[in-house]
């Protein structure tokens, strides 16, 4: 109880708690990579992304999408660019060829011009084996 009646030592602790929410924000595991080799990805799209949204948030890197035509502070421009360069990192090998190859990695772009860019490549495809069982069960009508 001495240690409580002391002036500092609620700023202490606060800064204590803080350290130690940054040294786990940073042992965080990320999302396995996208697509690391050729063939189809392990996860669909739409989940690998939640996956890595919930990743950047307990990394404590996330940044909201802007809103408003007011510019972003220093701290969300280097949060933003951090996120942009974790998602470019965790695409794997192969899903950073694909998506240079289609024009959706361009240097300059924002994060979120960057995720846009990534979902209309890697986003949802229609499912060929579905299309052609609907296919194959129509019917004419009389």
């Amino acid at each position: 109880m001495a240690l409580a009646r002391e002036p500092n030592f609620h700023s202490a602790f606060i800064i204590a708690i803080q350290q130690l929410a940054t040294r786990m924000a940073l042992n965080v595991s990320p999302p396995a990579p996208f697509l690391p080799a050729s063939g189809p990805p392990a996860v669909q799209w739409n989940r690998w992304l939640d996956a890595f949204d919930i990743y950047c948030q307990a990394a404590q890197v996330w940044t909201p999408r802007p809103e408003g035509e007011g510019a972003p502070t220093e701290e969300a421009t280097r949060l933003a660019t951090v996120c942009r360069n974790l998602l470019l990192h965790l695409l794997g090998f192969e899903g950073q060829r694909i998506a240079k190859a289609r024009n959706a990695i361009v240097d300059g772009q924002t994060f979120w011009q960057t995720r846009e860019q990534l979902t209309t490549v890697f986003g949802d495809r229609p499912n060929v084996m579905l299309a052609r069982h609907r296919f194959r069960e129509r019917q004419q009508l009389p």
